[in-house]
């Protein structure tokens, strides 16, 4: 498997962070560092939630909503992949609360998975491009 992008929206630490993989292609080896606190177990975890649907710690996916996001944010995270000559993107939301679309107040939402696969790369770049596009 090779990662391409992995897109994190309101997830823990992260307002709207993007890790572009194709930046490391060159290299057989990239080192994710940074202080203490930093979110470099984040970027695992959206990894392992985008996957499997949960994380790597004790939290679940529910629990990685990010404090910058306002009622009407959605948290999720999206990754782009290949693997065996096809092209990979799954996008992934936990359950969460958010502003009622009438009216005052909460609604539940949902935890949602899409997945996407592609022998064609355009065709899932294209899709990318329609998901931002349906959540800006």
């Amino acid at each position: 498997m090779q990662l391409k992008q992995l897109h994190m929206q309101f997830f823990g630490p992260y307002a709207d962070a993007v890790v572009d993989f194709d930046d490391f292609r060159t290299s057989p080896l990239f080192l994710i560092s940074g202080p203490t606190g930093s979110g470099k177990t984040t970027i695992f975890d959206a990894l392992i939630y985008a996957l499997y649907g949960e994380t790597s710690g004790e939290r679940d996916g529910g629990q990685m909503r990010s404090n910058f996001a306002g009622n009407s944010d959605l948290t999720k995270v999206t990754l782009t992949f290949d693997h065996d000559g096809k092209h990979y993107l799954i996008e992934r939301q936990p359950p969460q609360l958010q502003s009622k679309k009438r009216g005052d107040g909460l609604t539940e939402v949902k935890a949602k998975v899409l997945l996407a696969i592609s022998s064609d790369e355009k065709q899932v770049a294209e899709y990318r491009k329609k998901i931002k596009f349906r959540n800006s």
